[in-house]
């Protein structure tokens, strides 16, 4: 059987977002099921570097967790699930596997520095790489040489530390109805409030395995069009509307000529388990937008990938120029090449490579052309920018550039940004980017979103001195779940954050869903959303110096009906004493859940598998769910009277304890021994 992950976004990969498995049908497959057979340590360590070497990330990262799961102390096994976690855009877990083995595998703080380089942290990752520089002795692989010479190229140039004389642009997460829970791409300005753009759908990423059937659940990159506005609120979504679609083709980058009577686009295929895409034509006739026409083997080379196309204009021959990326003979990795329209021959002529100006020997993408400043705006992780792939820009056409040099903040960022546009009048564009992605439930950096960004808008930081105190406009967006309007029953807050205290600035019931504060530029908040039938949801928000003004999204989730099991939390063998890896998971996880939502009771589970008698296990259940109790109120602080505890034994199993045959089923087992959390009354209930 052979697994697939379906996912929206992989680092190694120049295609950004694109779906792992989108040429198959597949059934769905639960971790559980994953893992059932997999029963020794060894087995484990091979499936999951077969899975790495195919580039399924997220199937390696099942079997390198349940690896370490069982071999935590060993130290390459947490630096094989760390390079794992990079190849996921799981940063921050990553840096936690590469701390804990930093001082026991040599290149380890190697990795170390790429990871924290993408979470911003650059004065850590100087340190960590400085390191590695002088005690690494072994040879490095390909893609290793070329994350080192990106480390060094982001240490040399220090663009992150560049003060800009600009003014900051306004910068605007669309809202969900351009930006789902998976990737989003290729937006474009079709008119002064039309725009054009590339999703995901339907919003689901799961795990399938190749069957006959069900297709349908299949996320696919499609085309879109909708409206929106002058600060970036985005209405009248729907599909973009072509002959001859197939539903079962996955579309990438697009762009117009300039009359937009001519679509040129990206459409790719899985060939030999490997993601293939092309570059076609449309053009739009009185029946409307043609069937995609593939353009020849001089743009689209046999067994290549050409792709995300862009529209020049070269002057003294009067005839347009298509920019594209290619992994063709010749390029290093992904380059962006060139190719000029013959008019008397009605096709465009041999691609070239567009020049070391451009092209380094990482990965160049998405590139796009504003003919009214002549200027070339593109991707890269080659040229040592913020971290992960940035947007560069460069004067010039074809061959000849100036040099490039990456865009500010808050258009970059540590994250991965790409997929920039800008409209004719160069005030207003988009860009998409992976920066702590507000649609994904799960991780936070996975897919891309659309922002808009605008230039000298009346929300826009300009003053003499930029580094001044100022009010800014902070535009606000809240979604209580399954909740489509405001009512008294919903409050935000507001509070200053001062040397670790809260100040009041607001704090009311909620008329409307979408609303604008105006904060101070210098200051660091922390906003709150919360009712009664919702668990409160918060975000600090830093405006010091030069931080994006960007829109803030809060999602506040239902108070939850059933008890949820919390992932992580293991004890000694045979013992309720709490290991450190657990004590961090309540930190992280059940601690902030209290602290935001000081009004309800909760109560957590312990549950065990069905080894030993039922009633020890009940016992040992019961010990388990108190230690977890007394933590939060003995060392953390919590009111005893908010937390209750209970043990249930092995008397609720979620998976079989052993398989139909009677052989023991450890994956089963593995999954009964959990803890949960139980929101079971608010603090009024309980005192009556």
């Amino acid at each position: 059987m052979v697994f697939l992950a379906v996912f929206t976004r992989y680092k190694i990969h120049w295609l950004c977002c694109m779906l792992m498995a989108c040429q198959f049908s597949f059934g769905q497959v639960e971790v559980p099921e994953i893992l059932a057979r997999t029963k020794s340590a060894s087995a484990l360590k091979s499936k999951g570097k077969f899975a790495y070497e195919k580039g399924d990330f997220l199937l390696a990262q099942i079997y390198f967790e349940a690896l370490v799961n069982r071999k935590p102390d060993n130290a390459k096994y947490q630096l094989l699930l760390g390079k794992t976690y990079l190849k996921n855009n799981l940063y921050h877990e990553a840096e936690n596997r590469f701390l804990a083995c930093k001082d026991k595998v040599e290149s380890a703080p190697f990795y170390l520095a790429y990871s924290q380089v993408a979470l911003g942290k650059y004065k850590e990752a100087k340190a960590n790489f400085d390191t590695f520089k002088k005690s690494n002795k072994d040879k490095a692989s390909e893609e290793d040489e070329t994350i080192y010479k990106n480390l060094q190229a982001t240490f040399k140039n220090k663009w992150f530390e560049r003060k800009d004389t600009i003014p900051t642009p306004s910068v605007v997460r669309l809202n969900k109805l351009a930006n789902g829970k998976l990737a989003e791409f290729s937006p474009l300005y079709l008119g002064d409030s039309t725009f054009f753009f590339g999703k995901t759908t339907p919003d689901e990423a799961q795990f399938f395995y190749k069957t006959d059937s069900q297709t349908s659940t299949i996320p696919f990159r499609k085309y879109f069009v909708g409206t929106i506005d002058e600060v970036g609120d985005v209405t009248n979504v729907s599909p973009w509307q072509m002959n001859y679609q197939d539903s079962l083709q996955n579309y990438g980058g697009a762009c117009f000529n300039a009359n937009k009577t001519q679509l040129y686009l990206t459409l790719c295929e899985r060939k030999f388990n490997a993601l293939e895409c092309h570059i076609y034509l449309s053009k739009n006739t009185k029946d409307g937008w043609s069937k995609p026409v593939m353009l020849d083997s001089k743009i689209n080379a046999e067994g290549y990938t050409s792709a995300q196309p862009s529209l020049g204009y070269d002057s003294l021959k009067k005839a347009e120029v298509l920019y594209f990326s290619s992994n063709m003979p010749g390029a290093k990795g992904f380059d962006i090449y060139y190719a000029q329209y013959d008019k008397a021959k009605r096709n465009f002529s041999n691609a070239s490579r567009c020049g070391s100006k451009i092209n380094t020997s990482s990965d160049e993408y998405t590139p796009f052309y504003s003919t009214t400043e002549n200027t070339l705006y593109f991707s890269t992780n080659g040229k040592g920018g913020f971290g992960g792939q940035d947007i560069f820009k460069a004067k010039g056409s074809m061959n000849l550039w100036a040099d490039a040099e990456p865009l500010p903040l808050p258009i970059n960022s540590a994250a991965d940004d790409d997929y920039f546009s800008i409209d004719v009048k160069n005030n207003r564009g988009f860009f998409a980017s992976n920066r702590n992605s507000e649609s994904s439930s799960n991780v936070k950096t996975c897919c891309d979103d659309i922002y808009a960004f605008y230039l000298n808008q009346q929300n826009t930081v300009i003053t003499q001195n930029p580094f001044e105190p100022s009010l800014v406009l902070v535009p606000l967006k809240l979604q209580f779940e399954y909740s489509d309007s405001a009512s008294g029953d919903n409050r935000l807050a507001i509070y200053e954050i001062a040397q670790d205290v809260k100040i009041p600035v607001f704090n009311s019931s909620l008329s409307t869903l979408d609303t604008t504060f105006k904060l101070t530029t210098d200051k660091t908040y922390k906003i709150t959303a919360s009712s009664k039938s919702h668990l409160t949801e918060s975000k600090e928000v830093d405006l010091k110096r030069a931080t994006p003004i960007d829109t803030l999204y809060l999602y506040p989730k239902l108070i939850p009906k059933k008890a949820i099991v919390i992932p992580g939390i293991n004890y000694e063998f045979d013992s309720s004493r709490l290991i450190p890896e657990s004590i961090q998971k309540i930190e992280e996880f059940i601690y902030p859940l209290l602290i935001e939502n000081p009004t309800l009771i909760f109560q957590i589970n312990s549950h065990t598998d069905s080894k030993g008698n039922d009633e020890y296990n009940l016992l040992l259940s019961q010990r388990r769910a108190a230690s977890v109790v007394q933590y939060l109120t003995s060392v953390k602080g919590i009111e005893p009277s908010r937390l209750r505890s209970k043990g249930f034994g092995e008397t609720i199993p979620i998976a079989p304890n052993s398989f139909a045959d009677g052989k023991d089923n450890p994956v089963g087992r593995f999954l009964n021994r959990r803890t949960e959390f139980e929101v079971v009354g608010g603090v009024e209930q309980f005192f009556k």
